[in-house]
């Protein structure tokens, strides 16, 4: 490795931020194996080394090389390439070891040159892609922001933190934000990972008095009443003369003198007659058919008040088809 240049960079274990290309090189390798599964079945674990061959062996698009010959320089010598070395190769002389060391560091320069133009011109092609549909926002020192940085052991719990001001600007990518609620007071932040924070307006709601409206008892009384279906025709017939104040005294007279002549025919019950007898055409409607459910306690009270006063209706029968409710 000291010959060749080649350096070593160690990581923290189980931190894939700093082996980006090995951890993707884990998802490639995993979707070998998953299709190899799908042919082999149970004897997949014999063919490992077979798929770890043809990843090594396979151009890497965005370096234009296999690793295979990154790291050691040439091309795999297969079994039929060196079958063909064999039968046309006629040389014999031995290889005089510097010159081999000086051609192979310098093929496998020529190699990492190239790769690494191939690599930058990928990189800029991927950026270009991903910038199209990318809206790029900046923030100047001062700013408020909200910031969402990852939460270590739930990943599910993340969310925006803040506001934090804005110390200063890296770089157009990277901002340095005050965090004093977190364990380090400042924090350096890609700027995917902050949103601008925008105050809420102060709104001062207008303020009025009460109504000074006069009302009487009997209006306060008819105010407090309950939203309800049942009828109130004998409180309304108690209170005869506030209901009739527009008519003249001849017309008065003779109104209550008709509604007390027919009187069962206003009592807070509604019954039924037999002078006339409709039929309610619903069309094409179908019966809605649901699931029983739950209801709180204030809607279950208010539910069987209703269904006993339908029950204590004198006119209540049996449904003659079967929907809901029955009566």
């Amino acid at each position: 490795m000291q010959e060749l240049g080649i350096k070593q960079f160690r990581s923290s274990a189980y931190h894939p931020e700093s082996q980006g290309a090995l951890e993707r090189f884990h998802q490639t390798l995993k979707n070998m194996i998953r299709m190899y599964c799908q042919d082999t079945e149970k004897s997949w674990d014999e063919g490992i080394h077979l798929l770890l061959f043809a990843a090594h062996d396979s151009v890497q698009e965005s370096l234009g090389f296999t690793p295979f010959e990154l790291v050691f320089g040439h091309t795999v010598r297969e079994l039929l390439k060196l079958l063909k070395e064999k039968l046309l190769v006629d040389d014999d002389s031995p290889l005089n070891l510097l010159e081999y060391v000086s051609d192979f560091r310098t093929q496998l320069t020529k190699a990492c040159d190239l790769a690494r133009e191939n690599l930058k011109s990928a990189q800029k092609c991927m950026k270009e892609k991903y910038d199209k549909t990318t809206v790029m926002q900046s923030f100047q020192t001062g700013d408020k922001v909200l910031a969402f940085p990852p939460v270590p052991g739930t990943p599910l719990h993340a969310r925006y933190f803040g506001p934090y001001l804005v110390e200063k600007k890296e770089n157009d990518l990277n901002y340095v934000i005050v965090t004093p609620d977190r364990r380090k007071n400042k924090q350096l932040c890609h700027v995917n990972m902050l949103k601008p924070y925008h105050e809420r307006k102060k709104v001062i709601n207008a303020v009025s008095s009460g109504s000074n409206d006069n009302h009487t008892a009997e209006e306060l009384e008819l105010f407090n009443l309950s939203e309800t279906t049942k009828l109130s025709n004998s409180h309304i017939l108690r209170q005869m003369d506030s209901k009739l104040t527009h008519l003249e005294q001849s017309q008065q007279d003779d109104i209550q003198e008709r509604v007390q002549e027919y009187s069962d025919l206003f009592p807070d019950v509604p019954t039924r007659t037999t002078m006339i007898s409709h039929d309610v055409d619903v069309g094409d409607a179908v019966p809605v058919k649901q699931h029983p459910y739950r209801l709180n306690p204030s809607k279950q009270e208010s539910l069987n008040k209703e269904v006993r006063y339908l029950l204590e209706r004198p006119d209540r029968a049996q449904s003659a088809v079967g929907v809901h409710p029955a009566f």
